[in-house]
């Protein structure tokens, strides 16, 4: 590959990445690109919904984006550390990281009243059943 391959390459990157933080990281530290990993989590069902547990290590609350739609939820962060120019890395633990989560949801959770909490790396959210799926009694009418 000539040069001027290269060259009209990294433009093609650098045009296609342009202002997002993730690549001004890559750009300024060529040697350490960032990876895209699937966020490991954790699902308990109970009566009234459902507890989701996602771990995000080394994401920053600002970074977390939360969506939703036709029951599916979509969980998205960002590590960017940051660390001397001058310091060669070892192994990946300080790579730029991309977290992705696609999750298909039944249709008897309300997502819209989803509650969602995030500390030291971890985002809990707490799901409700619709109120037409929870379990009631009927009462006998006389």
């Amino acid at each position: 590959m000539s040069n001027e391959e290269i060259t009209n390459k990294q433009e093609s990157v650098d045009t296609a990445c342009s202002n997002t933080q993730c690549c001004e990281l890559e750009k300024s530290h060529q040697s350490v690109p960032s990876i895209t990993q699937r966020a490991q989590f954790h699902i308990n069902e109970n009566e009234t919904g459902l507890a989701l547990e996602v771990d995000l290590p080394g994401a920053s609350k600002e970074s977390v984006k939360i969506t939703s739609e036709n029951n599916q939820l979509s969980i998205t962060a960002e590590r960017n550390p940051s660390y001397p120019e001058d310091w060669q890395l070892l192994n990946d633990s300080a790579r730029a990281t991309h977290y992705r989560l696609k999750l298909n949801l039944s249709d008897k959770l309300n997502l819209a009243a989803t509650k969602a909490t995030f500390q030291n790396g971890v985002l809990l959210m707490e799901i409700p059943r619709r109120e037409e799926t929870l379990p009631r009694e009927i009462d006998i009418l006389n």
